[in-house]
């Protein structure tokens, strides 16, 4: 196996690994403790369609999909996700913002969708299009192919973590 394929297989690994037990969390819960509000933030289906929006967002980016994003990769373009802190609460941008209500229902069926668009993505992803293209992401840093999905992964995670401290489990 190549060096391009582990990696996309350890990104789609990973992303699979969150996603299901995102979804094995959300459907554990019932309806009620699902989408009952928090003293602040967001509910727990809300959670999971925020990152299900975020999802379908980074997996168009990956895939080429909002070609704005894209650009040739800086010869001296390095690796930096692995060494990013982020702080515990970011502000999202608007468009990845839940609506103010979302059935648990709903949102396991969009993670479920936006679960496809990532598989997609990561088979389109060729060793040339990893190797040749960065992604301008919105919060000013420049990210490779692969770190827009492994992003995508602990995105997922960084969210259960939410999910757990909002439902008290």
């Amino acid at each position: 196996m190549s060096a391009h394929e582990d990696r996309i297989n350890g990104i789609r690994t990973a992303f699979e690994q969150a996603t299901a037990q995102l979804v094995a969390s959300l459907e554990a819960l019932d309806d009620t403790r699902a989408t009952t509000p928090p003293a602040s933030g967001w509910n727990a289906a809300q959670i999971g369609w925020h990152v299900a929006l975020s999802t379908e967002f980074l997996s168009g980016v990956m895939a080429g999909r909002v070609a704005e994003m894209n650009v040739p990769r800086p010869p001296d373009f390095r690796e930096t996700l692995a060494t990013m802190q982020f702080p515990d609460k970011v502000q999202t941008f608007p468009m990845l913002e839940p609506p103010a209500t979302v059935t648990r229902a709903d949102t396991v069926a969009k993670l479920q969708a936006s679960r496809q668009l990532v598989r997609d993505a990561l088979s389109a992803a060729t060793p040339d299009r990893c190797a040749s293209t960065c992604i301008e992401m919105p919060f000013g840093t420049m990210f490779s192919v692969y770190e827009v999905g492994e992003f995508m992964a602990a995105h997922v995670t960084r969210h259960i973590g939410q999910l757990k401290r909002t439902v008290g489990s």
